[in-house]
């Protein structure tokens, strides 16, 4: 496969082959790079939303139950990381 795209002396036949193969790999780079942000930022949004509810629960009671209960939730969530 080799002998098709570099000649004898081991320089490339084709400058335009090379550009193009060039601009398929920064294609694929880009999208892998948007997946992985996007999927990052997915999960940023989802821990938010898991440790939200556990300090809104209190409200505005300083209940020593209802601190207990949402230190103990976020220890959990902590440890599931």
């Amino acid at each position: 496969m080799l002998s098709r795209l570099l000649d004898a002396q081991g320089m490339p036949r084709e400058r335009a082959l090379w550009l193009v193969m060039a601009g398929v790999v920064t294609s694929q780079l880009l999208a892998f790079w948007i997946v992985c942000h996007q999927q990052v930022e997915r999960a940023a949004v989802r821990h938010a939303q898991v440790r939200q509810p556990t300090t809104q629960d209190c409200g505005a009671t300083a209940d020593r139950v209802c601190a207990a209960r949402a230190a103990d939730s976020l220890q959990m969530s902590d440890a599931g990381r």
